[in-house]
């Protein structure tokens, strides 16, 4: 069956527009960023950037404008999507209360003419008169707005509908256009090119129906690149033109002023911000940034940042002159806004927006004005991606942005450490914190390492050296703790414990500091200690197989260890825990775990129901890891008997080596008690404490991989009023509890030895972490999040592969280079394909050069590179570049990695385009095998094969080489030092995408959409087994199993088709779900779209032209994503345990980049499962009120040339979370009338051919939707 739950895992974080005005208040200053589909709105403070909001639109944002209406004191933000929809939204602010209400709605969309491809843009007039619109070729809509009322009230009441009038206009390429200043009429000029002359003409606009009438303008004539223009307000009016070396300023009255733009050679201006009447920003796609001074006839001089004033305009209403100052580089930018105090935001698609401040003086080493305030991650454009999944965690690795921006970004899951400080100490091997002279918070560590002891002190947030009496600093502390007297459980407490491997010490702190050592303890065996854990008065050491029971008696004073029991065990301990636990809460929380409808799997909710163990509680167990896989035992207190044993593996299947614990913890995690067990290996270890019996023992065994080890440890705290288990290695992550299920949660640490919680006065609800490189004092983020690092290139990413065997990752680069004469080639500017001090190879020149157009000569190339990187630090080895010259031009197309057998080895195959200067399409190409040596950092060409076209792809097909060569499908054969063609299937138009599975081929063609060979072995060829006939321009496939393939297409399109029979395609229905039909949301051609799809598969299935096994590829699922797709990849940033896992939920997972830095999850469900979430998705969206009034069912309905189909079994998971933001009542209103099936087996399993269409089911309860919900988002 072919159900699917589709979700963001990152939402857009390419910056499409930026925006300032007082949108939230008259007195608040705000930037608004618009990503694609979504508003990011902050308040500007002297802080910085705070966000207040985050608004995600049903529709995709092409362009934003804030204007103010008349008679009002904020700013209205116009919004225009893809679908000519626009909205006028205002803002509702009252204290923490922010309201968006949609002022009018409405459709400005001409069916007669057609959409315009890029350029998009809406124009306010000065007096906020009219809207204007340039949305069609040679067609303009112009909106009044004297006819929108004043704010609406409370409630989101739209006006009217709005009415845009339609003016057509003989200039049919416009460049750029801007409303000018000064004029009694809504008057605007536009640059329009013909026949690649670049003109501007001035219009106005009159009478009741808007119509458009000719404005001379005194302009000569215009720099022939022209490409923005920039209106200049009261008292100076005009415009300015900026070319992409020169910029006129021109007005009615005085002739034209220009002035050459300094060092925009191989560059262009794209954007400009105005910060007053006299001063203008520009960036060009250098992410150089310039400042324009519009000069009096007098002034020589101004100062080149701003002032504090938001405008400096003079009395002086003439220009004399314009100066040009280059102040610097940022990223490259895609909307520039000045905010206030010399502060701008430079917001970017193709790298990370930045917050700068323009200072008044340069920087003398950086010749630069600019000093970088903030930046903010952009993991867009996502051109290609791969899944490393590795032990502990799965990372995403994506070639991100483009040239000097392009990166490789590393994603992936976890919770963040927010570092406060750090000290620099390397060989720390534990810390503890303690309050040693405060009464309630930590002011004090203890630092162990190698031989000796170290004590800080804490003051504020400085950190100083501490002495105490009878600490014994010229030895490594094992262990430490605040301990106090049997009987005398005061607080504070006065006595911290100090084990080091010579025996035990108390010394006095608080009240008794510097009274020294008060009593000392030491094995009766003479033997060191090997470890112990202490609470409170008890103690439980290990020397060797002996394990002792300890009491701290007497008084605080006169303190003394009283030993209460002794055990010799079989084998020597290894670690030891006594931490406490509720055996009553632990009954509790396993008799509710078999409830009817238990939350299955992993999670990511906040949630919090663990609550701590009630005060002076007595630890009853005693847990301990036995050395060489002698497993783990649990002791009764004081007595030391032993009531449980839990063997573990002697030894580690894969390596043969003996297993070693190297960390043991009890912990209650919401009431559920567990023991963790941590290995040598890197693995955990943990059961459940089952007290249910009035025994207890241990059940329910699992294991995961947290590192790699050998060093290993386990600490836990509380934090944000949750019990939380850090697992210390060096794949760090946080355990807790949710829902009464396990997480395991990395971190964005790479290493972490030791932890200790940290309560201090200025560090509170704190951590301190042991790195390699010394101590962070961190906070520990509330919820998981994505966590991206940057590998900076300087140069385009274009595709990547990973090669397991050799721990190495080969990145295809671009960057640009421009010829000079006598010089040769040389670089633009320095990336990372021109490291000095690594290894260099280079391709020989292709042997079919000759055959090749030579006339013309390249003025500038792209040169193309194979990187290859260590895959587990990502360090650069080596760099291999491709042929170019002045004639030929080699580029890098695709790369794969290619396991050629025991024979062959692995190796990587590279697919290259031969490019002439003229060459529309190349007509040759190349396919290069190498082999990477790790240990010698070397990369050996072993051949070179011709092909005639471009190498769009290439695959490992079974050992063997695939490849995309333009139109056909080819399968080479290594022979050697050459490849041999085996077998090819050559009816395409053009390979753009290949995915193999087995011995199928998925092909992704231009325009021919999907394509599904098998390849025979016996007959050494491909055949046709499946087509899809609905022509789309796909962008990015994958194979999901056998019988279902995904795919997205240019329209921001995702597709499943399916080899299924057409009844299979259809939505289940299972009226058992709901003992009461809401009001439906239906759509004229939703139920005609289906059976459009079903008669098209069953037509297809009997094409006269297609192989008696062809078969139709049908249309089963399809969804808008408002994304432009451009690669899929199997897998998920969240590990699944497999163990626990929710059958309803499919075990394949496929993730999606895009253009625009989304990431999205596209999961299999159950027909049940998804036809439950399909009847909360309309009840949710019916509930909610859109912003912008754009509905969430045009907006997730699928777009083809002019043709909508309603979303059709897709279920959208932003919809489905959206529940738990709701307030109780809404929620109640949701579940009002819904049934749920009363067992996790109901729901069914995802991808069984057959289902119970008729579940036995109950009234669903609020806290059963959560719990549903919250299973699903714990997917991503």
């Amino acid at each position: 069956m072919s159900q699917y739950y589709h979700v963001t895992t990152q939402r857009s974080t390419s910056v499409t527009k930026a925006l300032t005005g007082n949108f939230t208040g008259p007195d608040d200053l705000n930037l608004i960023i618009v990503k694609n589909s979504c508003l990011e709105v902050f308040d500007v403070t002297s802080e910085g950037l705070k966000q207040i909001r985050d608004v995600p639109l049903n529709a995709n944002i092409l362009t934003a404008s804030l204007f103010r209406r008349r008679d009002q004191n904020v700013d209205s933000l116009f919004v225009l999507n893809q679908l000519a929809e626009i909205a006028i939204i205002e803002c509702v602010r009252n204290n923490e209360s922010i309201e968006f209400h949609t002022i009018t709605s409405g459709s400005v969309a001409d069916h007669s003419a057609r959409m315009i491809d890029q350029g998009f843009d809406a124009l306010v007039d000065p007096d906020a008169t009219y809207i204007m619109i340039k949305l069609y070729h040679g067609l303009l809509k112009v909106i009044p707005l004297h006819s929108l009322s004043d704010r609406g009230s409370s409630v989101d009441v739209l006006e009217p509908k709005v009415k845009a009038h339609s003016i057509r206009i003989e200039e049919g390429n416009i460049v750029d256009m801007a409303f000018l200043h000064g004029y009694s009429l809504p008057t605007f000029a536009l640059i329009y090119e013909d026949e690649v002359v670049v003109f501007m003409k001035t219009y106005e606009i009159f009478g009741r129906e808007p119509a458009l009438r000719s404005v001379p303008f005194t302009v000569d004539s215009i720099e022939p690149n022209s490409k923005l223009l920039i209106p200049v307000p009261a008292p100076y009016g005009g415009v300015i033109l900026v070319g992409d070396n020169i910029i006129c300023y021109h007005t009615r009255e005085v002739p034209h002023i220009s002035q050459y733009i300094p060092q925009t050679k191989f560059s262009q201006i794209v954007c400009y911000a105005q910060v007053d009447a006299k001063r203008y920003l520009l960036g060009d796609m250098a992410g150089r940034l310039y400042m324009v001074h519009l000069l009096p006839p007098d002034e020589n001089t101004i100062p080149p940042t701003p002032s504090s004033s938001r405008d400096t305009t003079q009395t002086s209403a003439r220009i004399g002159s314009i100066r040009i100052e280059l102040l610097g580089e940022t990223v490259i930018p895609e909307s520039i806004v000045y905010l206030d105090n010399g502060v701008v935001f430079v917001g970017s698609f193709m790298g990370d927006s930045q917050l700068i401040r323009l200072n008044p003086d340069i920087d003398p080493e950086r010749n630069s004005y600019i000093t970088v305030l903030e930046q903010f991650t952009n993991i867009g454009p996502i051109v290609d991606m791969v899944l490393l999944e590795s032990k502990g965690q799965n990372q995403l690795i994506t070639c991100s942005g483009c040239y000097k921006e392009g990166s490789l970004r590393v994603i992936r899951n976890g919770i963040g450490i927010q570092e406060h400080a750090t000290v620099d100490q390397e060989q720390i091997k534990g810390v503890w914190c303690f309050p040693f002279e405060s009464a309630t918070f930590d002011d004090s560590l203890v630092i162990s390492m190698v031989g000796q002891t170290q004590l800080l002190r804490l003051v504020d947030d400085d950190i100083t050296a501490l002495q105490i009496e009878g600490f014994k600093t010229d030895e490594q502390t094992v262990h430490c703790d605040v301990v106090s007297p049997a009987d005398f459980h005061q607080r504070p407490r006065s006595l911290v414990l100090q084990a080091t491997t010579s025996g035990l010490r108390l010394i006095g702190i608080q009240a008794l500091l510097g009274k020294g050592c008060l009593a000392e303890w030491k094995p009766p065996s003479d033997r060191s200690v090997s470890c112990l854990a202490s609470h409170v008065d008890l103690v439980v050491v290990a020397s060797g197989p002996n394990l002792y029971a300890l009491r701290i008696t007497g008084t605080s004073e006169t303190p003394e260890f009283t030993q209460i029991s002794h055990a010799i065990l079989s084998h020597e301990v290894a670690c030891v825990d006594i931490s406490p636990f509720d055996k009553s809460a632990a009954v509790r929380a396993a008799l509710a775990s078999a409830s009817s409808l238990p939350s299955p799997s992993v999670a990511n909710s906040s949630g919090d129901t663990s609550n701590p163990l009630p005060k002076n509680s007595e630890p009853e167990y005693v847990a301990v890891g036995l050395w060489l896989g002698h497993g783990i035992a649990l002791l009764k207190l004081p007595s030391l008997e032993v009531v449980h044993t839990e063997s573990l593996p002697e030894v580690i299947a894969s390596s043969g080596t003996a297993v070693l614990p190297r960390s043991i913890l009890i912990a209650q995690l919401e009431e559920a008690a567990f023991l963790f067990a941590a290995m040598a290996d890197g693995s955990v270890y943990y059961y459940t404490i089952d007290c249910t019996s009035g025994n207890v023992f241990l059940r329910d065994a699992k294991r995961v991989n947290a590192g790699t080890g050998p060093s290993m440890h386990l600490s836990q705290w509380r934090s944000h009023n949750k019990g939380h288990i850090f697992v210390c290695s060096n794949h760090p992550c946080v355990v807790y509890s949710t829902r009464n299920k396990l997480v395991f949660s990395n971190v964005n640490l790479k290493e972490v030895t030791w932890m200790a919680p940290l309560n201090g006065s200025y560090y509170t609800n704190c951590i301190c972490l042991v790195i390699p490189s010394g101590l962070v004092i961190g906070s520990v983020d509330n919820l998981q999040k994505l966590h991206v690092r940057t590998i900076p290139l300087g140069e385009s990413p274009r595709r990547l592969a990973l090669q397991p065997e050799t721990g190495s990752l080969g990145v295809i680069t671009y960057r640009r280079e421009v010829f000079q004469e006598g010089v040769g080639f040389k670089p633009i500017r320095h990336s990372v394909s021109l490291s000095p001090k690594l290894h260099k190879s280079s391709s020989p020149v292709p042997k079919t050069i000759s055959s090749l157009p030579t006339a013309t000569k390249f003025p500038d190339v792209e040169v193309s590179s194979l990187l290859i990187y260590n895959q587990s630090n990502l360090e650069l080895q080596l760099v291999h570049t491709f042929h170019y010259s002045q004639t030929v031009l080699e580029m890098g197309m695709s790369i794969a990695s290619i396991n050629l057998g025991e024979n062959g080895g692995t190796v990587y195959a590279v697919g290259t385009a031969l490019f002439a200067k003229d060459d529309i399409e190349p007509k040759k190409g190349r396919i290069h095998l190498f082999r990477y040596n790790p240990e010698i950092s070397k990369l050996e060409t072993l051949l070179i094969h011709d092909v005639n076209g471009s190498v769009f792809r290439i695959l490992d097909f079974n050992g063997r080489i695939l490849a995309a060569v333009t139109s056909s499908v080819r399968l080479f054969d290594v022979c050697g030092d050459s490849l041999r063609l085996a077998s090819s299937y050559n009816d395409n138009i053009i390979v753009l995408y290949l995915r193999s599975k087995d011995d199928y081929v998925l092909i992704g063609d231009l325009m021919r959409s999907l394509n599904l060979l098998i390849y025979k072995q016996n007959m050494n060829n491909f055949e046709a087994v499946g087509r899809h006939r609905y022509p789309r321009y796909t962008c990015g496939i994958e194979i999901l199993d056998d019988e279902h393939f995904l795919a997205g297409d240019a329209d921001g399109n995702i597709f499943v088709v399916a080899r299924d029979s057409p009844e299979n395609t259809q939505e289940p229905v299972i009226p058992a779900l709901r003992m009461a039909t809401p009001a439906s949301v239906t759509h004229p051609e939703s139920a005609s779209s289906t059976s459009a799809s079903a008669k098209a598969g069953a037509d297809g299935d009997q094409v006269s032209s297609a192989p008696s096994e062809m078969k139709t590829l049908v249309d089963c699922a399809y969804m808008h994503t408002g994304e432009s797709i451009n690669t899929f990849v199997r897998g998920n940033l969240i590990m699944q345990n497999m163990e626990e896992k929710w059958k309803a939920v499919g075990e394949t997972h496929s993730l999606y980049g895009t253009a625009q830095g989304y990431l999205g999850l596209i999961v299999h469900l159950s027909p049940v499962l998804f036809a439950f979430l399909k009847e909360v998705e309309t009840r949710v969206s019916k509930l909610i009120v859109p912003v912008g009034g754009f509905t969430h069912e045009s907006w997730r309905a699928c777009k083809e040339h002019r043709k909508i189909k309603m979303a059709h079994n897709f279920v959208d998971g932003e919809v489905i979370e959206t529940f738990l933001d709701l307030t109780p009542d809404e929620k109640a209103r949701v579940v009002n009338g819904l049934r749920i099936p009363v067992s996790l087996e109901e729901f069914g399993v995802a991808g069984a051919s057959t289902f119970n269409e008729h579940p036995e089911t109950r009234p669903c309860k609020v806290e059963d939707l959560v719990k549903v919900v919250e299973e699903m988002a714990a997917l991503h």
